[in-house]
């Protein structure tokens, strides 16, 4: 993992992840709004977004010069299924800020990698996470509530790792030999 730690400049970061194309639906925009509030109580902070460049994804970034946070935003365009894997081993928060998602196959993998997970009340994030147990759940735009969530699992060590230790656990239920007599 120490090349994907230098390449990205991450030795010493407490890392936020994100998977998902860069469409305005898919919420990145409202964790790059959180992030300035983020950085000032937590200067070790990045946040990583990992997708297809999408019809958002230059909005997105004149979002970042303009809030000031390209030192703690790094966006990786269609990365290697490699490099996602050890960005989300490396990462300690993966957030599914999207307004619409089926089930969240992303919040099981960051769940296999040892994530805390924090999405708003799609039928995925609503399915997967119990509240404080694996994670948290947020109304799709709600800044506020997701800063404070980001925050809250920064600011509590054994909250964060007791929620990331029972996403490890949980996530052995979704397994193929678990379900496919149920699939």
């Amino acid at each position: 993992y120490q090349d994907v730690l230098t390449e990205y400049k991450l030795n010493k970061k407490f890392i936020i992840s994100y998977i998902g194309r860069f469409e305005k639906y898919k919420g990145f925009q409202d964790i790059l709004s959180a992030m300035p509030d983020i950085i000032s109580k937590h200067k070790n902070v990045v946040l990583v977004g990992m997708g297809n460049r999408g019809a958002y994804s230059d909005e997105i970034e004149k979002m970042i010069n303009n809030l000031n946070i390209e030192n703690n935003v790094r966006i990786l365009n269609n990365p290697e299924d490699i490099i996602i894997k050890k960005m989300l081993s490396l990462s300690s928060i993966f957030i599914l800020p999207s307004s619409w998602e089926a089930f969240g196959i992303s919040i099981l993998e960051a769940m296999a990698t040892n994530n805390a997970v924090i999405s708003t009340l799609t039928e995925g994030g609503e399915y997967l996470i119990k509240e404080e147990e694996n994670g948290f759940l947020y109304d799709f735009g709600d800044k506020n509530e997701l800063r404070n969530f980001i925050n809250k699992l920064i600011e509590d060590k054994i909250l964060l790792n007791t929620i990331k230790k029972n996403n490890y656990l949980k996530v052995k239920e979704y397994l193929w030999d678990n379900i496919i007599i149920s699939y």
